[in-house]
Parts: C-alpha cells; structure tokens; sequence
C-alpha cells in the first residue's frame, strides 16, 4: 500500500506523522512525507520519502506580523486565530498544488488538520482518507474545544458549541478557494456551506491519549481514537559531554523551553527569565536559540542547548515549563515529570488549565501575553515547592502512558481498515 502523509507547521505537528510514516514503512508499506523543507533531514533520518510543500508560513510571514499573533488577550486569543487562518490564506494555492502532486499514484491519504487538500484529493482520486488530530479537536457534548473557549456556565451546550466555531474557523474562511480549485483542478462539485466534503471514505484518528481525556461516546464509529504518536529519537542522537557532565554533576536540573514558539519571546521576558533563575539559583537548561540569550552573561547554572531530544532529555530533569504544545505536552508526561505551562495561542492555554486543574501535574499557567517578573517567580516558587506532590501525580500518569503505544495502534488500525 502506498501512503501519502499531508503535514504543514512545526517540528511538533510533523514529528507525529513521521513516527506514523516510520512504522507504516515497518510494515512493508510506501510511505511517502509531504511537508516543508526545513523537515527534509527529519524525514530522510526515518528512511521516508520526502515531498516539499511550499508556503512554510514560520519562513513567509513577517516577525511583527507573527509578533501580533501571540499578544493576543481574552477574546482576542480568537481573533489572533482567525488571523492566523488568514495567514494560511495567503499561501494556499501553492500547498494545494503541492500537496496534489504528492498524492499522485497514493492508496491512502494521510492529512494533518491543516493540510487542508486532503479530504479533497481523497475525493478526486477515489481513494479512502483519514484525517489525523493532534488534540481531541470533534466535536462532542463531552469536553470543551481545545481551541475555541466558551463560558463554563454554557455547559455541554458550550463544548459543542466551541467546537463547531473552531471547525468553521477552519473551514470558512478557505471554502471559496477551495471551491474554485475542486472546480477547476480537480473537476469536482462545490462543497457544502458547512462542511469541506461529503465524500464518505473519510476517517478520522484522534493522537491524543484516552488516560488524559477519555473518547467521548458520542464521537462516531469512524473516529479511532489511540496514545500519542511519539517520535523516539535517543537512539539516532549522541548527546555532548558537556551536556551529560552537567546533567550529572549534583541536582537534576530543571528544563525550560518554548519549542517553535522561542522566538515570538521579546529578548527583555528572556532576560526577566535568567534574571529569576540565577537570583534562585535554579540550575537549568535552556536553549540556545531563545531570543537575547546570546546577549547575556550566563551564570554557571543555567546551560544552554542546541537541539536534543525531549525523550532523550526529559527523563533527567526534575520539572519541565514549557509552552503547552501537545508534542512537549506528552513528553513530559511520557517523562513522568511536573510541568508548568506558559501557554501563547489556541490549544496551548487549553492544556495549561488541564495540568493545573484536572491533572494537577503543575501550578496555574501563567499566559505569555501576562508575563512579568513577580508573576514568574511566584510560579516558579509554586512548582519548586510542590514539586513532590505534582512528581506523584505526574508518575501516575506515566505509568498509565507506558501502557499505550499511539503509533503501534494507529498503524495496527490503518492496515486492518484499508488494507
């Protein structure tokens, strides 16, 4: 069978469809990476063939356009995300065609939520295609969007809600383009209003783990819901001496960390951020690339790194504060570890409230767009000196992770419902 995989964005919505594509290829299938040139080397590390798809929106879009997208406060987290679709907007004549060629001669379409050509090239080509979710993003009377906030007094009422508003976000504002390329590229008939196609061979598989939200019952036959598709990538790395000496060398450090959204962090919060750690004396690592770092003076206890692993590193600190991206996220919790999210757009500030108040794995987030100094050292005082009751819940979800494996799961369903 040969699979093509759909997938724009970060690190962290690419790495999942890489750990797909590389058990898929396990098991004897084709399988082919569609997505952005800077994923090039990660694709052909795994042995995958690799397709570009134009249009990387972290290369094309302005920093002070990008700048915009996470000051954002209240309401106007829903706006900025409405501004982020716009943004999609403008490069996607370009991904649509890309991702056209690369599916060419497929058996089965794999696409990331944003790799909006999917469903309609499952469609042109009569073939079966499941859509892959990062975050239990359908919708359902049972947990709130993971993207659009509702008042909690709205209930039910305003989970479904919330997730009908985050799906015709995603649909609306690309459904006359799309339109236009489904009549004139792939001579197919207009869409609906409210939904991208009719076609019936759509699958939906959820990569998100039922220990941490449970699969709602009322979500369809036709959506599989698995654990986290994982990346593991300590075997393919050799970690610098200086690294290990560090990590060895008295207490576990701690590890803080923004993954693709470092540089949307102003060089003045980074400098805040070092001046409470060393005023603590919180050994730490962070990495290199946070803007400004370059420009400080670093005390002995703060290291800086260039990439690694976060199922290589995670295991050997003592807590993570990271963003709250789901890739992150489940790293952290694979790692048994207490985690303090400091959340910038959309899903981020979802899973920043779940650590704290349904997991209680961390203190209450702190948003990016409120930061200050007070506000950061009274969290940090928070996770350090809770850290053994939140490392006893943290070890509790490991344990039930370690059970689950997402990407074995996800491949096991794919072969036994396409091929």
């Amino acid at each position: 069978m040969k699979v093509t995989i759909l997938t724009v964005g970060t690190y962290g919505d690419v790495a999942p469809c890489v750990a797909l594509g590389s058990q898929l290829k396990k098991e004897g299938h084709e399988v082919v990476i569609a997505t952005h040139e800077k994923m090039k080397s990660l694709c052909e590390r795994f042995s995958l063939k690799f397709s570009q798809i134009r249009g990387d929106l972290s290369v094309e879009t302005p920093p002070e356009q990008s700048k915009e997208l996470f000051e954002a406060k209240g309401w106007k987290r829903v706006s900025s995300f409405f501004k982020l679709m716009r943004l999609f907007y403008r490069v996607l004549d370009v991904q649509l065609q890309d991702c056209y060629e690369a599916a060419k001669g497929a058996d089965l379409i794999i696409y990331h939520k944003a790799a909006f050509a999917g469903p309609h090239l499952a469609e042109h080509f009569k073939i079966p295609a499941v859509q892959m979710l990062l975050q239990p993003e359908l919708p359902t009377w049972q947990h709130a969007s993971c993207l659009v906030s509702m008042p909690k007094w709205m209930g039910q009422y305003g989970n479904y809600l919330g997730h009908l508003i985050s799906q015709q976000f995603l649909w609306q504002i690309f459904r006359g383009k799309i339109n236009q390329w489904r009549h004139e590229v792939l001579q197919l008939p207009k869409s609906p209003f409210w939904k991208p196609t009719t076609y019936q061979k759509i699958y939906d598989l959820v990569t998100f783990s039922p220990s941490l939200m449970d699969r709602p019952k009322d979500w369809g036959p036709d959506v599989k819901m698995v654990g986290f598709c994982r990346l593991k990538e300590t075997d393919q790395w050799t970690p610098p001496k200086e690294l290990v000496q560090f990590i060895e060398s008295g207490v576990s450090p701690i590890y803080l960390g923004f993954g693709s959204l470092s540089e949307s962090f102003s060089p003045h919060v980074i400098q805040e951020i070092i001046k409470v750690l060393d005023e603590k004396g919180i050994k730490t690592i962070v990495p290199a690339n946070l803007p400004g770092l370059q420009d400080l003076k670093l005390p002995s206890h703060i290291f800086p790194i260039g990439y690694v692993p976060h199922d290589w590193l995670f295991p050997k600190v003592a807590a993570v504060i990271h963003h709250g991206g789901v890739g992150t996220l489940s790293a952290g919790l694979y790692a048994g570890k207490p985690t303090w999210i400091i959340p910038c757009i959309v899903d981020q500030f979802f899973f920043g409230e779940k650590t704290a108040k349904d997991w209680r794995v961390g203190p209450q987030p702190i948003a990016k767009v409120d930061f200050n100094r007070e506000k950061f050292a009274v969290g940090l005082d928070q996770l350090l000196q809770n850290l053994q009751v939140y490392q006893e819940k943290a070890t509790q979800y490991k344990h039930l992770l370690e059970k689950e494996d997402g990407v074995r799961a996800a491949s096991t369903w794919i072969q036994e419902t396409f091929y």
